[in-house]
């Protein structure tokens, strides 16, 4: 009986150091789903945030209270710290996320909805203050940044993803 239990002992220690690694390998295939989730969720308010632009026939009016749906460019950043951008700045929970960015409904089991936020960013003119013999301005190109946030099942699975969509707009 002695002998039965020395060998089961060694088994016992080699099923719970099996059992171990099992579970942590269900919790990492779990994250890495959760942060695909998040992932895909941040593409899709970007993707939302840029049709949003495309579908406007004039340049949205930006605002210092992103009113319109566009912010004006500096006023998330003089929220925060002079040092970081607000994207990266960690008073940029999901509370504030949610009074500042615009939410998209991508994914019904995600913790939150996603969110984006448009920022003017930079105007730029073709060089030409006419059109030649038209007497007409030419457009000008807009471009504005693009910060989405996805989130997982988890409030704690978090992607922030970021674009510049430019487009031109007539005067």
């Amino acid at each position: 009986m002695l002998v039965c239990l020395l060998l089961l002992i060694p088994l016992l220690m080699l099923g719970a150091t099996a059992m171990e690694s099992a579970v942590l390998g269900e919790r990492m295939a779990a994250n890495t789903e959760d942060r695909g989730r998040a992932f895909s969720a941040a593409e899709a308010a970007l993707e939302t945030a840029e049709a949003w632009l495309k579908s406007q026939e004039y340049l949205p009016m930006a605002t210092n209270t992103g009113e319109g749906g566009v912010w004006m460019p500096g006023v998330l950043d003089a929220k925060f710290s002079v040092t970081t951008p607000w994207w990266h700045d960690p008073d940029a929970d999901l509370r504030w996320w949610a009074a500042h960015g615009s939410p998209v409904v991508s994914d019904a089991s995600a913790a939150v909805p996603a969110r984006y936020i448009i920022e003017q960013y930079r105007f730029v003119t073709d060089g030409e203050s006419t059109g030649v013999g038209t007497g007409r301005l030419q457009p000008v190109v807009a471009f504005h940044r693009i910060t989405a946030l996805g989130v997982g099942r988890r409030a704690t699975t978090r992607v922030r993803l970021q674009s510049t969509f430019a487009r031109p707009y007539e005067r």
